[in-house]
């Protein structure tokens, strides 16, 4: 996971956006069939059961990232990999304090701090707002 994380965080976060229980296949096509009219009888149909499926995994991935981050609280670049992430995932508030953490950090490289601020900027300017009681990063 840390590694994926690293190398493409871009790709992590549409993976688990992307689900379609609608493809899902089985082994035995009777059993897909039988699977796929409970989900259709039930409430919300596939866009229900699509919609769970990724609030899990993404509840669950945030959970192990956060697991990673304590492991490795002065990480610069676990930081700033994981910022994009959390912030796809609506966790706002928590990806800007960690960007920031990251642009505070003593020993968090030059080239990591401007990769951090351009992270803030695009992601005050994605929310709309600078709340008041955050630290100024200048």
């Amino acid at each position: 996971m840390k590694i994926a994380i690293y190398q493409d965080s871009n790709c992590l976060v549409q993976v688990l956006s992307d689900v379609q229980a609608q493809e899902a296949e089985a082994k035995v096509e009777q059993d897909r069939d039988l699977i796929f009219d409970v989900i259709r009888s039930s409430g919300g149909g596939f866009s229900y059961v699509n919609k769970q499926v990724k609030n899990g995994l993404r509840a669950w991935y945030v959970e192990k990232l956060r697991s990673l981050l304590d492991k490795e609280p002065e990480s610069s670049a676990l930081a700033l990999a994981s910022t994009p992430v959390l912030f796809a995932f609506g966790y706002l508030d928590e990806a800007l304090d960690l960007a920031m953490k990251c642009v505070n950090f003593p020993s968090t490289s030059s080239a990591y701090k401007r990769q951090a601020l351009l992270q803030l900027s695009s992601m005050y300017t994605t929310k709309g707002e600078w709340k008041a009681d955050r630290k100024s990063v200048v």
